[in-house]
């Protein structure tokens, strides 16, 4: 899911302060010279525009992402070799599958058109949230940027929660215990706000339910990174928009 940078920034103290005197001189000298008065937070005793610093750099982002997703590949594989999974009986790649998975994505679509549009309180104060939190990371990426994250997400998170969690489970419970077990970890695993962990927890169960159906990784993976691509792409899409915004704003000030 998206969180997965976001909360792997927040928890490095020293990325963020390191992130933020790099680059952020020049943006705050910009504004203050068009006299405009950023929204600022301290952290650490760092004063600074939180949006502005959460705009990482391209090779941060790609280093973050290859960091703890393909961390969590890694650990997924190694789990699930010590837990004598048999990963490549669950793993299989054929047209027909690729096209179920096509096919399977769109009940997901779905409930992102519904988080974008929808005026329900919580699914309103979820977006504020992503808009705050999570759009500006994507700000300096490249549309082949988002496919690499999407992918590794895709893979990682599936192999660990669906692949190695959800299998060891097997023995040990009924179907949909275990697919409720993984999706409550799995959205816990999420968390940015709490309205993100009952997103993330919906989605884990969803996955779940198609993982225990057809028995096959590769579908859930392929989902998983289909989704969060085109999310990504719509966040990237809309942080390019709002840096617009504000440009035409800070000239409008500039011009009064």
């Amino acid at each position: 899911m998206l969180s997965a940078n976001i909360f792997a920034s927040d928890w490095s103290a020293k990325s963020l302060k390191s992130e933020s005197t790099k680059w952020l001189g020049e943006a705050r000298k910009q504004r203050c010279e068009a006299g405009v008065r950023p929204l600022r937070t301290s952290v650490f005793g760092y004063s600074f525009n939180f949006r502005e610093v959460l705009k990482m750099e391209r090779k941060t982002l790609l280093l973050i992402s290859f960091t703890v997703e393909g961390g969590v590949f890694l650990v997924g594989l190694v789990l699930i070799n010590h837990a004598q999974v048999e990963l490549w009986a669950r793993f299989n790649i054929s047209w027909k599958a690729t096209a179920l998975a096509l096919l399977l994505c769109i009940p997901m679509f779905i409930a992102l058109y519904a988080v974008v549009r929808s005026r329900w309180e919580l699914l309103s104060r979820l977006r504020a949230e992503i808009d705050e939190k999570i759009t500006p990371i994507f700000a300096r990426c490249k549309i082949i940027d988002l496919a690499v994250i999407a992918l590794l997400a895709g893979a990682g998170e599936e192999l660990f929660f669906r692949g190695w969690l959800q299998g060891i489970l097997t023995n040990r419970f009924e179907a949909w215990l275990r697919i409720l077990i993984t999706s409550v970890i799995f959205g816990i695993a999420h968390y940015l706000s709490t309205a993100y962990v009952i997103y993330a927890f919906l989605t884990g169960i969803y996955l779940g339910v198609i993982y225990q159906a057809f028995g096959n990784l590769y579908i859930v993976m392929t989902i998983h990174a289909v989704y969060d691509f085109a999310a990504l792409v719509y966040l990237f899409k809309k942080s390019k928009a709002q840096e617009t915004g504000e440009e035409i704003s800070v000239t409008n000030q500039q011009v009064e």
